[in-house]
């Protein structure tokens, strides 16, 4: 057999078996998290939240104010987790992420930021 299609079929095989992978199904802790920016100004430091609605501004220094029915409040979203996407005032977004109370305000560290369909 050709050592190159040896080699090539040997570096293929962890790939496919990692496309077949399962994961958790089960519940988890963000079924029951905050959903709303009113909830999540009065949850507990550390809550898991999950918001649904528009940045509508930038701050600078990846702080950015979110918008939802129920109010506003600062989301600190890091670089990295935009990727490619661009998101304007009109985007509905959801952010998952950390509620991060300080002395002064309460403001959420995104960790995951999808799209709306």
């Amino acid at each position: 057999m050709n050592p190159t299609l040896v080699l090539l079929v040997s570096l293929a095989l962890p790939l496919t078996a990692m496309a077949a992978q399962g994961g958790y199904t089960g519940p988890n802790e963000t079924q029951n998290a905050p959903t709303t920016v009113a909830q999540a100004m009065q949850a507990a430091d550390d809550s898991r939240v999950s918001l649904t609605g528009h940045i509508i501004a930038s701050l600078g220094d990846e702080e950015y104010r979110f918008k939802d029915s129920t109010g506003e409040m600062i989301v600190e979203i890091d670089h990295h987790l935009w990727g490619d996407r661009q998101v304007g005032p009109d985007t509905e977004v959801t952010l998952m992420g950390e509620v991060d109370k300080d002395t002064h305000e309460t403001t959420v560290d995104v960790k995951l930021i999808q799209i709306s369909q």
